[in-house]
């Protein structure tokens, strides 16, 4: 007699924003991790992420964090507002039990409001698929000011004066406010 045991490869993909949200001006990322949870070798191993664009006309543009994770072996391709995150070479073999993991990121501006909903789907030739998905939004600041005089008019020799209010009415926080004012 004799036998033979198939091991499985079991494909999982992860996607972790790094915030819920933030303000414009704070940069975006993503932390892809794609794992062989199964006791095989997960074989034809490749990684579809279309990263989000943002607005059409002021896209952001995302780039690998060299200091997480596995950088090297992923790769962003494609023109701002179209980018995608791939497997370096893909499609790879992964073994059992191993992990590849990148944290993606973009700058963000005045013109980046809106929310970055990612998807992530990591296919295999012998154990299927796995998706995961995640979202962040950028939150844009509203300054107002407002200015009021104390009165329309004031007899010569009583004081005069204005109130003067700077307002965040936004959703985020306003960075590096200033006021200039001069003054009659």
């Amino acid at each position: 007699t004799a036998s033979e045991e198939v091991k499985c490869a079991a494909i999982k993909v992860t996607k972790t924003a790094d915030a819920a949200s933030v303000s414009a001006g704070s940069p975006i990322g993503f932390t892809v991790t794609v794992e062989n949870t199964g006791l095989g070798e997960a074989k034809g191993v490749a990684l579809k992420d279309a990263l989000p664009g943002g607005n059409t006309l002021t896209p952001v543009t995302w780039a690998i964090d060299g200091s997480t994770g596995n950088p090297t072996s992923f790769e962003v391709g494609g023109v701002a507002g179209s980018q995608q995150l791939l497997l370096k070479g893909q499609p790879v073999s992964l073994a059992a039990g191993a992990s590849l993991s990148v944290h993606v990121t973009a700058g963000t501006s005045s013109t980046s409001c809106t929310s970055y909903n990612n998807t992530a789907e990591a296919t295999t030739t012998n154990d299927g698929s796995s998706t995961a998905s995640a979202s962040e939004e950028v939150l844009c600041a509203a300054i107002k000011v407002e200015k009021t005089a104390d009165a329309a008019s004031v007899s010569a020799g009583s004081p005069i004066g204005f109130t003067v209010t700077v307002k965040n009415e936004g959703a985020g926080t306003a960075t590096g406010v200033e006021l200039k004012d001069a003054l009659p």
